[in-house]
């Protein structure tokens, strides 16, 4: 029996994750078995299916550790907090973001679950602010103290 190509084990993957078809074209297909790279985008007609574009340029670069940590929290989106429950998660972004940085100033860029943190301010947070916020923290100028 052949072994399943790699577009098929992301495609079943990803219905399994969101609980939606996700619509792969041939030729989408044959470039993810090629080693090409592809992000997914939500249709914007309204139907409930993915899409794919060769627009790559958006996404984040490859983090080793970031892609290291597995909790077993395969959620695309950033889980529930109660202590933001509002529309607004900036707060909720900065607290992560904070976090994330304390943690790897506590226990050391080795340990793996301070990147639960940062992935969650990679999803809630605009990338212009974690650039800012990146300038500014090895610059001495950012607001917060990440050192406690």
């Amino acid at each position: 029996m052949a072994e399943p190509q790699k577009a098929d084990v992301i495609k079943s993957k990803l219905e399994s994750m969101y609980s939606i078809p996700v619509a792969m074209s041939k030729a989408v297909r044959e470039g993810i078995n090629a080693g090409k790279k592809y992000k997914m985008i939500l249709n914007k007609s309204g139907t409930n299916y993915l899409e794919w574009v060769t627009d790559v340029s958006s996404e984040q670069v490859e983090d080793e550790a970031f892609s290291r940590y597995d909790p077993g929290w395969t959620n695309p989106t950033a889980p529930f907090d109660s202590r933001y429950p509002h529309q607004n998660q900036k707060p909720n972004c900065e607290r992560n973001y904070i976090d994330y940085h304390r943690c790897l100033k506590i226990k050391g860029e080795d340990y793996p679950n301070c990147n639960y943190f940062k992935a969650v301010y990679m999803q809630l947070c605009p990338k212009a602010w974690v650039d800012d916020w990146d300038e500014q923290i090895a610059s001495g100028t950012f607001r917060y103290d990440t050192e406690k």
